[in-house]
């Protein structure tokens, strides 16, 4: 992903502000993400990790690189492969995120790697969009 901005204000459940380092056509799709950066990871060759949250539409210039951008209704989605991909990859992320983990746990198929939880980082991590959330095409 090319990160080319980021969420600087949620204002409700439709809309955000976001300030990009490009200029973005109106009614195009950008992809938002959290980037959590692990001490652990620093001497890898992983910086950090990169967990997509969904798209939002670019609805309108508010000043230079800064914009509205909304959520994306069922009536304004574009069927691409692309996007097809990221909602089962969303959709398979919100499955195990949004669960606590006795839950997921229960959810295991009989074949599922289990983790070490008493060794593991215990990173939380929120599928919701948050100020902060980088943006990449």
């Amino acid at each position: 992903m090319r990160k080319v901005g980021e969420v600087i204000l949620v204002l409700n459940s439709k809309f955000a502000v976001i300030k990009t380092t490009e200029l973005l056509n109106l009614g195009s799709e950008v992809t938002v993400y959290s980037e959590i950066k692990i001490p652990e990871l620093q001497n890898s060759l992983l910086s950090s990790i990169i967990i997509p949250k969904g798209k939002l539409k670019i609805a309108i210039l508010q000043e230079p690189n800064i914009y509205l951008a909304t959520v994306i209704s069922r009536r304004s989605m574009i069927e691409t492969p692309e996007n097809q991909n990221l909602a089962k990859s969303i959709t398979t992320y919100k499955s195990f995120f949004e669960n606590n983990e006795k839950s997921t746990e229960e959810e295991l198929s009989p074949y599922s790697a289990q983790m070490d939880i008493l060794k593991s980082l215990n990173v939380e991590i929120n599928t919701n969009v948050s100020a902060g959330d980088s943006i990449a095409f």
